[in-house]
């Protein structure tokens, strides 16, 4: 299983033929986003284009440190299993400051490899600006999610209304809203060494 470990797409090649950026294999470092590619149709950056610009890693959108979650002392829920029969040890971190604007809790499932998902959770159907700007982020460093979509448009805002908004990166990140009520999981995260 991989976590947000990619390279930056060629500019050249994607002039000469539309190609997704590759998904590399995980390599004991910190996984980072690499700067995202220019979109031809923005012809002048804007403010909020420019800070997505410096962000480097997923972590950059986040208050709390996604790579070292148990830092922010979680509480232990319950010990479980995964859907695919892997044991877990789950925690609750309810948290300070809301996460992308919409998060308030933040559920772990720690695998027995050290390893973990986070599933954000909200009490909202609405997707704030920082959402939208994350949603950009992964569609232009992981490309088209399974269902190739990409950037935020008018039918999520139908698709939300209705209950069935999903972005879906496999095996790195869920963003839907189910019950209608938003929600986030960050597949697989390895734990960093402080």
């Amino acid at each position: 299983m991989n976590f947000f470990k990619f390279n930056k797409p060629n500019v050249q090649k994607q002039q000469e033929v539309t190609m997704q950026p590759t998904v590399q294999p995980f390599a004991q470092q910190r996984p980072s986003f690499q700067e995202p590619v220019a979109r031809q149709e923005l012809p002048v950056q804007s403010l909020s284009d420019n800070k997505k610009k410096q962000k480097d890693d997923a972590c950059d959108f986040f208050h709390i440190d996604i790579y070292n979650i148990f830092k922010h002392n979680p509480e232990f829920f319950e010990k479980g299993e995964s859907t695919d029969g892997r044991p877990i040890d789950k925690y609750i971190l309810p948290l300070k400051t809301p996460e992308l604007s919409v998060f308030l809790q933040v559920n772990i499932s720690k695998y027995e490899n050290g390893r973990y998902d986070l599933h954000f959770l909200s009490k909202s159907n609405e997707i704030p600006q920082e959402l939208k700007d994350f949603i950009e982020y992964c569609a232009d460093v992981l490309g088209a999610d399974f269902m190739q979509k990409k950037y935020f448009s008018e039918d999520d805002v139908r698709d939300l209304r209705l209950g069935v908004f999903s972005r879906v990166w496999r095996r790195e990140i869920r963003i839907e809203n189910i019950y209608f009520t938003l929600s986030l999981t960050l597949f697989n995260i390895p734990p960093q060494e402080i």
